[in-house]
């Protein structure tokens, strides 16, 4: 019998890379949205799940997200791609936060 535990999206960690103050005076684009996809995911021992995030920015500046998980040890996440790898045994507790 397959086990799963409960994948649940709390947060999403945004590393919103930019330039600030100085002489020019500029301004980064001001984050209007994110949108996470799933928010909420049942995953096998040993499974995969795939995160998307979708940021909107003013105008077309584009913005990188950095992926992480809590507790350690339950499982893994690329921290670019969002690819979520769940450990060999169902974590205790059997919730994994995405952020």
């Amino acid at each position: 019998m397959k086990r799963s535990y409960r994948l649940l999206l709390w947060g999403l960690g945004l590393l919103l890379a930019g330039c600030g103050g100085g002489a020019g005076g500029f301004v980064p684009p001001q984050v209007l949205s994110v949108t996470v996809a799933p928010t909420n995911s049942r995953v096998p021992v040993n499974g995969t799940q795939q995160f998307t995030a979708n940021v909107t920015v003013q105008g077309n500046a584009s913005r990188a997200v950095n992926w992480s998980i809590s507790p350690a040890g339950a499982g893994s996440i690329d921290p670019l791609s969002g690819l979520y790898t769940a450990p060999a045994s169902v974590p205790t507790p059997a919730t994994v936060t995405v952020t």
